[in-house]
């Protein structure tokens, strides 16, 4: 960690603002691909602010895709609440990319409301990409409610350039009338991908 510290150090005197910040972030991305536990000790030394919570999320990430449960119990035991969120958030998109099902299940316990939702949004659509009747029978299960609408629409809009039948499950799995249409509008307006491997859908 000799060198990166001293970049570190060297990036520490450029003057405080947006440079700095997304200086430290990319040191702290390089740092974490070869060493993530090294990385979040060495982000936690950041000045407060959203650089600091970004490499801490880069950090876990790739720790999470590395040792799901030690990186889950490191960030469980976070004392600050706005850095263990950002480390849930990234605990649960890491876990997505291994199985969207468990990973929005545990995304839904995430007790900061904002952080739940940014989590919801990329796990559910991991899993709708993957098992589209499933996804969206399971977002409606959570009842209508602002939120939920919101998630929907949002995994709707990721959704857009999928194989035809992987969105047509999608819809025709969505039990709200209102969400459907709304989801069917977004499809209209973005055509599927025509390049697109059409894989066929589960359920």
């Amino acid at each position: 960690m000799d060198r990166p510290k001293a970049v570190y150090e060297w990036a520490a005197t450029i003057e405080e603002g947006e440079m700095r910040n997304q200086v430290f972030l990319k040191i702290a991305k390089m740092i974490a691909v070869q060493d993530p536990q090294n990385a979040l000790s060495w982000a936690l030394q950041f000045p407060e602010g959203p650089g600091r919570e970004q490499a801490l999320h880069y950090a876990v990430f790739q720790w999470a895709t590395r040792d799901l449960g030690a990186a889950t119990n490191w960030t469980a035991a976070i004392p600050d609440t706005h850095l263990r969120t950002s480390g849930e958030v990234a605990i649960a998109r890491s876990w997505s990319v291994q199985e969207a099902e468990g990973a929005t299940t545990w995304a839904a316990g995430i007790p900061d409301p904002l952080g739940r939702t940014a989590a919801l949004k990329t796990t559910l659509l991991k899993w709708a990409k993957v098992n589209p009747a499933a996804a969206a029978q399971w977002i409606g299960q959570q009842g209508v409610s602002p939120v939920s609408a919101e998630i929907y629409r949002s995994v709707s809009g990721g959704l857009a350039t999928a194989p035809p039948a992987v969105r047509e499950a999608w819809l025709n799995s969505t039990s709200n009338a209102e969400w459907r249409s709304t989801g069917r509008q977004i499809f209209e307006v973005t055509p599927a991908d025509p390049h697109r491997a059409a894989v066929p859908p589960k359920g």
